[in-house]
């Protein structure tokens, strides 16, 4: 099996005269091959497209083995992938530091939280919790379903100086949480992120 990471590139909505913030979202597959990772990325990047409001979008993806130190490989997916939850026109919370958290199990010792930007505002009261419609619960569950049966928490061994560096344990389920203020980090364009190793 092999032990592989696929990032998704996003974009949210620009905040006034500000340039549209940028993050990735990274998922462990413990798959059999490239092609099964690409498929497997394939499909979640549908299910997120589906949570996105059309002010949000899916701008690029790519794979990197985790034995494998640089490697990166394109997916052959075709983006920009525009958001396409829009009951009403629908735009996505105000600020994208705010991200709805989601604690994640993988086995009685391996937990980790997961963010998930770009909320829609009709599942946003006004005082900033989490207050979901039902349009946007469906495909919320659709996507956090296909989460827990393709992916995996990627461990970090320490001291490892060979492969494997990681241990890849398949979820087991999750508790959610609200929303809290959770910084992006350094914002990308197009042009920026990791450099592709040939």
């Amino acid at each position: 099996m092999a032990r592989i990471f696929g990032i998704l590139f996003l974009k949210g909505p620009a905040i006034g005269l500000l340039e549209q913030p940028g993050w990735s979202e990274v998922y462990g597959f413990n798959v059999a091959d490239y092609a099964a990772a690409v498929t497997a990325l394939g499909n979640l990047a549908n299910a997120r497209q589906a949570t996105l409001a059309p002010d949000c979008s899916i701008i690029g993806a790519r794979i990197s083995d985790s034995d494998v130190k640089g490697d990166s490989f394109p997916t052959g997916i075709t983006f920009p992938s525009v958001g396409t939850y829009n009951p009403g026109g629908a735009m996505t919370t105000y600020n994208p530091q705010m991200a709805l958290r989601f604690l994640w199990n993988a086995g009685p010792t391996k937990r980790g939280s997961r963010f998930l930007r770009c909320i829609p505002k009709d599942s946003v009261s006004a005082s900033g919790l989490f207050t979901p419609v039902a349009g946007f619960s469906t495909v919320l569950l659709t996507y956090l379903g296909l989460v827990e049966s393709e992916v995996s928490m990627a461990t970090k061994i320490p001291g490892a100086v060979a492969p494997p560096f990681y241990t890849f344990t398949a979820y087991t389920g999750f508790t959610e949480f609200n929303m809290e203020k959770r910084a992006i980090g350094r914002p990308f364009g197009l042009s920026r992120g990791r450099r592709l190793v040939a």
